[in-house]
């Protein structure tokens, strides 16, 4: 072969390689597009997590109602109210509104609440977003902040909770959709914001995503929430880094108080069985949601509910 020839074998050689390697990339970009809701949100992760949700009197917590919602949109969604042991009780206390993880049903997360529940003494609304457990629809980041608009409604509706100062709680994918919540309606909620496990995780080919959840841009606009974010040490889903990013940004943009603690020897599944997780919880507690001056209604949901979102209770 003679050299002219050897250059033109390469030059043909290289185009091919060049012309297959973008083939594959635009592949590979097509197929996260296109399968993004898979990657991001797994409802039949946990085994058969779509057809059952364990109730909440088989984990000791007897007084509750299930509820089905039907949001702005028009999707039923499913929901546990935990109440305390009375109704005089239950109206008097604060309420948890819980947005669970990215995998799985509101009922694997129940001895959670539970703890939750004994330890602050609070009751808690939890719910299977759409697409999720008995709910209805597909998820997307539309959707599921349509779910959470809908989850305040409720407790905004509900005479047992409407006067409650509410503590927004998320862990995993509901740290997402707590601060997308929280930074819509500072007003009605309870001055206090617990995103666990806050979420940002945006990886290789994150620019395929249309499923966002921009939380940095967000949280920008919580100005009068307390903050804490607590991380694993460990967490290879949810690096500490971007945890601490999140918590950096909320600082300079708060008026509020923001905390940020780690969780050591912590992974990202194990975090809710360190001791040391509950600790950081119940100091934050004590410190930023016991002082705080009851809920003064604003009428937002009052209007909101009738005309938005239609309430079902078995």
């Amino acid at each position: 072969m003679t050299y002219s020839e050897t250059l033109s074998f390469l030059s043909i050689l290289l185009k091919s390689i060049t012309g297959l390697a973008l083939f594959l990339f635009l592949f590979v970009v097509v197929s996260i597009w296109f399968f993004q809701g898979d990657i991001l949100y797994k409802p039949n992760e946990v085994f058969n997590a779509r057809a059952k949700v364990t109730s909440p009197a088989d984990k000791g917590i007897q007084n509750f109602e299930d509820v089905k919602m039907k949001t702005s949109d028009n999707v039923l969604i499913n929901g546990f109210l935990l109440k305390q042991e009375t109704d005089e009780l239950t109206k008097n206390a604060d309420t948890i509104l819980f947005f669970p993880p990215n995998s799985g049903n509101m009922g694997h997360k129940l001895p959670l609440a539970k703890k939750l529940m004994d330890e602050f003494k609070c009751n808690i609304f939890m719910l299977s977003y759409r697409g999720f457990g008995l709910s209805e629809g597909v998820p997307s980041e539309k959707g599921i902040a349509e779910d959470a608009v809908c989850a305040l409604s409720y407790i905004r509706s509900n005479p047992l909770t409407c006067n409650s100062k509410v503590i927004v709680y998320g862990l995993g994918l509901g740290g997402a959709v707590a601060i997308d919540l929280v930074s819509k309606f500072q007003n009605e909620l309870s001055q206090t914001l617990l995103p666990t496990l806050s979420l940002a995780f945006m990886r290789p080919f994150s620019f395929v995503f249309t499923e966002k959840w921009d939380s940095l841009s967000k949280i920008k606009n919580i100005i009068s929430i307390p903050i804490l974010f607590l991380s694993a040490e460990n967490d290879d889903y949810i690096p500490t880094s971007q945890v601490k990013k999140l918590f950096t940004v909320a600082s300079a943009y708060s008026e509020s108080e923001t905390q940020f603690s780690v969780v050591k020897n912590a992974t990202h599944t194990n975090i809710i069985l360190n001791d040391q997780y509950f600790e950081y919880i119940f100091s934050f507690w004590s410190k930023f949601i016991k002082p705080m001056p009851s809920y003064k209604p604003t009428g937002v949901f009052s209007t909101m509910v009738p005309k938005t979102t239609t309430l079902y209770k078995k």
